[in-house]
């Protein structure tokens, strides 16, 4: 079972706006998680949303 690491733009565009991402990425994370892989984030990524959230950048029920 493989896996794909995103970074921020990517994880959250994926979630919430996915016409936002280029073909190549958007199929390479579909194909990911078709196959049963699963999406990895590193811990700076949780940061840099929760930062986002705290200046409104983001809704707060992004993180709910």
């Amino acid at each position: 079972m493989a896996g794909i690491v995103v970074d921020t733009h990517a994880f959250l565009w994926y979630l919430s706006e996915p016409q936002r991402l280029s073909a190549t990425a958007s199929q390479a994370i579909d194909h990911s998680l078709d196959s049963g892989g699963q999406l990895f984030i590193s811990a700076i990524t949780l940061i840099e949303i929760v930062y986002l959230v705290e200046k409104g950048r983001l809704p707060f029920a992004l993180l709910t």
